[in-house]
């Protein structure tokens, strides 16, 4: 598990979104496992929002969750009940109906 990657995980979210990224399995010697077949487990640390982990029988597992509170999360993520490299990893949960909001502009120019 040492060896093993995460790829294309995101920094941020947005809530009820779901997100999706790669968790690639390698051996002891850092290659690629070209099969599946490992216990792969993805949770949100503190969090009972459900997470998904997908086989795709080459090496490689897709995960994904729908996180339901805006804030950051802790992602664990484990293979053969082992933490893998870099986990827990820090997402940033967004509300993404505030992105399209006017933003206030800080200053008044109108006095220069």
């Amino acid at each position: 598990p040492r060896n093993c990657e995460v790829v294309g995980l995101p920094a941020y979210s947005f809530k009820g979104v779901k997100t999706e990224f790669t968790i690639t399995t390698k051996d002891d010697n850092g290659d690629h496992c070209t099969r599946g077949g490992s216990q792969v487990s993805v949770e949100l640390e503190g969090v009972a929002d459900p997470t998904q982990v997908t086989d795709t029988m080459d090496g490689s597992y897709v995960a994904c969750f729908v996180p339901q509170e805006v804030g950051e999360v802790k992602l664990l993520v484990l293979v053969d009940g082992e933490h893998i490299k870099g986990s827990p990893y820090s997402v940033l949960v967004r509300d993404y109906r505030l992105l399209n909001k006017p933003s206030k502009s800080l200053s008044n120019n109108g006095g220069m």
